[in-house]
């Protein structure tokens, strides 16, 4: 069993050996005395993976057993650019330095419009050494400045360690990740591509989180042609901090009579035209609105249907008596699994199947009537982003109607109806895919729009 036996005798056959000394080095490498060092993108890649995936011992089990190359050589070998640090708050030219590594060449030969994408992940506290920028890294962006993060001496070691001690500075509990998602439908263009990472100590006030995503997005608009694309909408998930930096940052003011996209919106009624420079505005993953709906039909409080308070146990009794099992009733109101969105849309859709009773028992009818109006009201929501035979018109009118649906239940309801901040998200991701159209149409009106990629 030789080790890339066949990579052994193409590199003999590249040389000009014949029979013999094919012979004789297939015999040295079967002794371990010669490993073909001549390496294909494809195993490049692989070992490249598995390091990232499984850490360098992992990868090294590769070089020593299947004489793959090491994860050094592979990471040496990588064409793929690596994200730096933000030690501190980023600033617009920092970022479109990062903008400049990850996009080698524009996504596309026209301007696309693109997401700028928000999240945090969770990061272990302590300190490391980043031995390609000679950096410090682990201290918290917030309260890092009065310290010398470059390490040129021990004293800057000591100084940053005696601020953790007195409490000046902290290790950073989660990482800030941004990136650009662009609006394209090819796979490999629309991969969302990191342009900003820093840590954080989760003590940042809604205007500090303002500037950071304000320098961000500034150096995605001063970059426009490098990565061939136009920021419409900064999007996260519903935290509440965000929530209130995006408010700052995309409800500036109302959409200008001057803008290209003002004649497209502004006759629609009661629709909220505010938004921030250059028309961007806030959106709302739809994937974290259907998880949340379903959440509502959890909550212990209820949700107030125009004076009909619909709980868990009431939504199990009609979900048994659509057809369901008992079991499977229970599955799709378990409170412990909320972050499915599989199982979310599947309680979602059986809300929506249901339809009004013909019974004699007038509580149990108005129940179903307002379990029908909540369905109504799901279906207008999800079907726009799971019913692929629906074209874009279809997709506005529904989404149109969920928004009327939405306001005349919270009208009624207020909190009773389901949270304000649940109801300000479905809005905004409503408002947002009306705004992110209308500009497509201005600056690609032969082109394709695809709201699922929001």
């Amino acid at each position: 069993d030789i080790p890339r036996l066949s990579t052994a005798v193409k590199v003999a056959l590249d040389n000009g050996y014949a029979i013999n000394g094919i012979l004789e080095m297939l015999s040295l490498a079967a002794q371990y005395l010669y490993e073909p060092k001549s390496f294909t993108e494809k195993e490049y890649r692989l070992v490249y993976v598995i390091s990232k995936y499984g850490g360098a011992s992992s990868a090294n089990i590769l070089h020593n057993s299947l004489g793959l190359p090491s994860s050094r050589t592979a990471l040496r070998h990588s064409s793929i650019a690596m994200i730096s640090i933000s030690y501190s708050y980023p600033t617009a030219e920092s970022t479109a330095q990062t903008i400049r590594a990850m996009f080698p060449k524009p996504i596309a030969t026209r301007i696309l419009g693109s997401v700028i994408m928000f999240d945090e992940v969770h990061v272990e506290p302590r300190s490391r050494y980043d031995s390609i920028e000679g950096f410090i890294a682990g201290p918290c962006r917030q309260h890092s400045g009065g310290f010398s993060l470059k390490f040129n001496s021990l004293d800057d070691v000591d100084a940053l360690f005696a601020g953790l001690d007195a409490g000046e500075v902290h290790l950073a509990s989660e990482a800030t990740v941004a990136a650009i998602g662009a609006l394209h439908p090819g796979t490999r263009e629309h991969t969302a591509r990191p342009i900003h990472i820093s840590g954080s100590c989760k003590r940042e006030d809604a205007i500090q989180h303002a500037a950071l995503i304000s320098s961000i997005v500034d150096g995605c608009r001063a970059t426009t042609e490098i990565h061939g694309t136009r920021p419409y909408c900064i999007a996260s998930d519903g935290e509440s901090k965000r929530g209130k930096a995006l408010t700052l940052l995309t409800a500036k003011r109302t959409l200008s009579a001057d803008s290209p996209i003002y004649p497209l919106l502004s006759s629609l009624p009661l629709f909220n035209l505010l938004c921030g420079d250059d028309d961007i505005t806030a959106d709302k993953d739809y994937k974290h609105v259907f998880k949340r709906l379903r959440g509502l039909l959890l909550r212990e409080a209820g949700v107030n249907v125009f004076g009909v308070c619909i709980t868990r146990d009431i939504v199990r009794r009609h979900l048994i008596l659509c057809g369901l099992s008992p079991a499977r009733a229970d599955a799709l109101l378990d409170p412990n699994n909320l972050q499915d969105v599989v199982l979310a849309v599947t309680l979602l859709a059986k809300v929506m199947q249901m339809r009004p009773l013909e019974d004699t028992d007038p509580t149990l009818v108005r129940v179903r009537d307002a379990l029908v109006y909540l369905g109504q009201l799901f279906g207008a929501i999800v079907r726009p982003f799971t019913t692929v035979q629906y074209s874009l018109r279809e997709q506005l009118h529904s989404l149109s109607t969920a928004a009327h649906l939405l306001l005349a239940l919270y009208s009624h309801g207020r909190g009773s109806a389901m949270p304000v901040q649940l109801y300000t998200d479905v809005m905004l991701m409503i408002k947002n895919v009306y705004f992110c159209v209308a500009k497509a149409k201005i600056d690609d009106p032969d082109g394709t729009f695809f709201i699922i990629l929001l």
